[in-house]
């Protein structure tokens, strides 16, 4: 059963590393290390509405992204990452990943603008790295694991789809 997370749970009684912007690839790790939850204190959506608008440089831009494509409806296909536009926190409480989720801003293959949200440890500690090493713009997939977790779970990772798609 899922429940949603109370937005009022303070960190500092709860045990989370607290994240006021987007967390290091190195805060992420030590967060999947030690089992603790990122509990983000000061959600940016309005922030990622407007910065978007603002930075638009085309018609198309200004009005794409205003919806959150999940990953599962992009599995296998190929988009250009070229930024991560925040990171939010999770509604749900007991979803055993790490309380939060990134938002990046993409093309797909089709040339539109969508922004997707990215729960994943994978393609989070990826696109966070990313993001350190300044490779963005980067086509990437997510795709789905063969084979399920000792729980159940059929991961999703992120791949590389750079050479593919310009080389």
């Amino acid at each position: 059963m899922t429940s949603k997370k109370p937005s009022t749970s303070p960190a500092l009684i709860s045990g989370e590393i607290v994240v006021q912007n987007l967390p290091s690839s190195d805060t992420l790790r030590h967060a999947v290390a030690t089992g603790q939850r990122l509990f983000i204190e000061q959600p940016a959506q309005e922030l990622d509405i407007v910065n978007r608008v603002a930075t638009a440089s085309s018609v198309a831009d200004v009005f794409g992204g205003a919806t959150l494509t999940s990953v599962k409806d992009i599995l296998g296909t190929s988009i250009k990452v070229l930024e991560i536009e925040s990171i939010r926190p999770s509604d749900f409480a007991d979803n055993g990943g790490l309380g939060c989720y990134l938002v990046i801003r993409a093309v797909d293959p089709d040339g539109q603008v969508i922004s997707v949200s990215v729960g994943s440890v994978d393609g989070m500690i990826k696109l966070l790295r990313l993001h350190e090493l300044g490779a963005f713009p980067r086509w990437v997939a997510f795709d789905k694991a063969q084979r399920p977790t000792r729980s159940g779970h059929y991961p999703i990772n992120l791949v590389d789809r750079q050479l593919q798609m310009e080389g």
